[in-house]
């Protein structure tokens, strides 16, 4: 091989059998080679495959960048009496916008907030809404709903629509996702219950 190192890169989701890149051994005495994976593990062998014809390598599987970036194995080449030294490939795979994005701050299981007024000052931000994505570069942006029609997929809600009213004119975001009190207007935060809802947009994938 004219190096012993060679570095390929793949999308995420790819199709069963994508071509990923090719390695080239020469022999001097002409001889037909045969190529193959150079003591692969069990992951390897069951993701990767390389044509003994020719050294293409081959994903067999779709690959997830959220459960491995990175592989690396040895290729190594053979004319049938001697082999060659083995090569390092190292496969990266490249990340598409395909997870959806999860609120941890709240959630199903803390879902209500309760403001001490005693230690609040309403200046103050009342807590940080946070949405976790696992892409690699995150692109989704949170919103505070104000009427229930912004609500993708919850149509199960519109019987209770003449019941629901959100309080979200009395609050806003700031850029790092934290919760405030809107207080222009000199306005007071009374005691009582406020019914606030959320959602993430994440281009044409929602939360």
């Amino acid at each position: 091989f004219p190096r012993s190192n060679y570095e390929f890169s793949i999308y995420e989701n790819n199709a069963p059998n994508s071509f990923i890149g090719q390695v080239i051994a020469s022999d001097i005495d002409n001889d037909s080679l045969a190529y193959s994976l150079d003591n692969p593990s069990n992951e390897i062998s069951s993701l990767f495959q390389v044509s003994s014809s020719d050294g293409k390598i081959f994903a067999l599987h779709p690959l997830d960048r959220e459960q491995s970036d990175q592989y690396t194995f040895h290729v190594i080449a053979s004319d049938g009496y001697h082999k060659s030294s083995r090569i390092q490939i190292q496969i990266t795979t490249l990340d598409l916008n395909d997870e959806i994005p999860r609120f941890v701050f709240p959630n199903d299981h803390n879902d209500t907030l309760i403001i001490d007024r005693t230690y609040w000052h309403i200046n103050d931000y009342i807590c940080q809404i946070d949405v976790q994505d696992h892409d690699q570069i995150p692109n989704h942006t949170l919103l505070l709903v104000h009427q229930l029609d912004q609500l993708k997929n919850y149509d199960y809600l519109a019987e209770q629509k003449p019941l629901l009213k959100f309080d979200s004119s009395k609050f806003y975001l700031d850029d790092e996702a934290r919760l405030f009190f809107n207080s222009t207007n000199n306005a007071i935060l009374h005691e009582g219950v406020y019914y606030l809802a959320f959602k993430v947009r994440k281009k044409d994938i929602y939360g």
